[in-house]
């Protein structure tokens, strides 16, 4: 599939991603999930954002129900159509109390930004929160991690890359290997270099700045340039600024 990335920060970036990596990741949210035919899912995310694709492959492969209700307040809807697990923006656990999401909730799927630690400790105690993180490039997802009590102060944790997938961390960046890697930029030759080999394997560079924890797991740290995330979305300032000059 092709889907555009950085849409918000100039020309977006057209990642062409092949099919040989979705199942593997898909498999593996669903058992850490531990998702079931008796659970029911609230499709939250746009489909411009290559998470809902997981949102609608852990559905199919687990035989889970897909809600896919456009309308009114998401509290409403997790309400009315008893939902019992959802993959929402970190930013809604930072705005919402922990109780604002109905009991049937037991389950909370986020990433794409950091969520901040008071946040995390609050709703973590009444239901499952897991951490993903992976770029457009590398399909989607490539490391999760169950927040307990093990793991309670790892605010920007990142958690163990899934399996299948390789994390190789390079002076502070991450370096992404496995089935998982995108194609290319479609049409963008000059971007080529955010692929590279090294010792016979092919990596991403994803611009991370990320450290290994004593337990193994990864941290994020930054960037390696001036981007951040703002509400979900990827915001390249040096961009903006040639916009404006």
């Amino acid at each position: 599939y092709l889907l555009y990335s950085s849409g918000s920060t100039g020309t977006p970036k057209g990642v062409l991603v092949s099919h040989q990596g979705i199942v593997l990741v898909l498999k593996q949210q669903i058992q850490m999930l531990s998702l079931t035919v008796l659970d029911r899912i609230l499709w939250v995310l746009s489909m411009q954002f290559d998470a809902s694709i997981s949102d609608i492959g852990v559905a199919l492969l687990s035989g889970a129900c897909l809600i896919i209700d456009e309308g009114g307040d998401i509290c409403t809807k997790m309400k009315q159509h008893q939902i019992t697990y959802a993959d929402i923006p970190p930013s809604m656990l930072n705005v919402y109390s922990s109780d604002y999401f109905p009991p049937s909730l037991t389950r909370v799927l986020i990433g794409g930004e950091v969520c901040s630690l008071p946040a995390l400790n609050a709703h973590r105690k009444v239901r499952g929160i897991v951490v993903v993180y992976g770029p457009t490039e590398a399909t989607i997802c490539t490391s999760m991690i169950r927040l307990d009590a093990n793991n309670a102060g790892l605010e920007r944790t990142i958690g163990f890359p899934l399996i299948g997938i390789e994390y190789l961390i390079k002076s502070g960046e991450l370096w992404i290997a496995g089935k998982t890697l995108a194609i290319e930029y479609w049409n963008r030759p000059v971007l080529a270099n955010k692929w590279v080999e090294n010792q016979g394997k092919r990596y991403f560079r994803t611009g991370d700045l990320v450290s290994q924890n004593e337990d193994g797991s990864f941290q994020f740290n930054g960037r390696i340039d001036r981007q951040f995330k703002l509400r979900g979305r990827l915001i390249a300032p040096e961009e903006i600024e040639t916009v404006f000059s």
